[in-house]
């Protein structure tokens, strides 16, 4: 059912959607207008913008975000490893760090939403190519220079409380071990788990307006600092392994949490 408070909450953030769209236009117009300047300046700038509207969302939508365990620190540049629960989860990611995503190709042809998502940092790619990810990942490589990114290694969404090694796309673990960038992992889980999740070809807008009449919406967000297995332990392989099992640990402590 459709309530006053979730017709309020959504055009507000309509509202919001479109302030950071056109902020996010004007700071692309001044980079065009100083093409020399520093690109990972404009990059973080675009970020910052983001996350403060983001922030302010999840004010009006009624999030409680709770967060435990070590986070990123405000100068750190890092890769965020998360499972993937629902579009929420970038709204409360992205309200806490100044950093861009990597999203499915799809989402550049949503309507408005692609076009945001291309201001704001974010790098795109087709799951099922092996060229796009091989692409996606050069330029994720290139951009963690100058600014930090999230990514979810599942490829997709799910309301399992932790990933299955069966969907996991490796490819980004591989940047573990360059210098300068560090890698954290964290664990999302929704107080009602199951009917947060966003999951296949479930129509958006109703599920919208069903969290958003909801009075409190809780999040529960466990940060780990990625234990890298060793120099002994050699190869993609290794890290591949060591970042499942430690995202198993974080969806759990996640998921432990909000049941405390």
């Amino acid at each position: 059912m459709v309530t006053l408070r979730a017709i309020f909450r959504a055009l507000a953030i309509g509202c919001f959607l479109s302030s950071l769209f056109l902020c996010a236009l004007g700071l692309g117009l001044l980079e065009k207008l100083k093409p020399q300047s520093n690109p990972g300046a404009k990059a973080y700038a675009r970020a910052q913008s983001a996350r403060w509207h983001l922030a302010m969302i999840v004010k009006i939508a009624g999030l409680r975000i709770v967060t435990q365990g070590p986070k990123p620190g405000p100068q750190e540049r890092f890769l965020l490893l998360s499972n993937h629960v629902s579009y929420w989860d970038i709204i409360a990611i992205g309200s806490l760090f100044p950093l861009g995503f990597l999203a499915k190709e799809e989402v550049r042809r949503w309507v408005g939403l692609g076009s945001l998502a291309v201001l704001v940092n974010t790098i795109f790619v087709k799951r099922e190519s092996v060229v796009s990810r091989v692409r996606a990942l050069a330029e994720l490589r290139a951009r963690t220079r100058h600014l930090s990114y999230c990514v979810f290694p599942e490829g997709t969404t799910t309301a399992a409380f932790a990933p299955t090694l069966l969907h996991w796309f490796r490819g980004q673990i591989s940047l573990a071990r360059r210098p300068g960038l560090n890698i954290y992992v964290v664990g999302i889980h929704y107080r009602a788990h199951e009917s947060l999740a966003w999951i296949g070809e479930e129509s958006f807008l109703p599920h919208l307006m069903e969290t958003l009449r909801r009075p409190q919406t809780d999040v529960y967000l466990n940060f780990s600092r990625f234990q890298d297995p060793g120099t002994g332990a050699e190869g993609l392989k290794s890290l591949v392994s060591a970042s499942y099992q430690q995202m198993v640990q974080v969806c759990h402590s996640a998921s432990q949490l909000a049941r405390s």
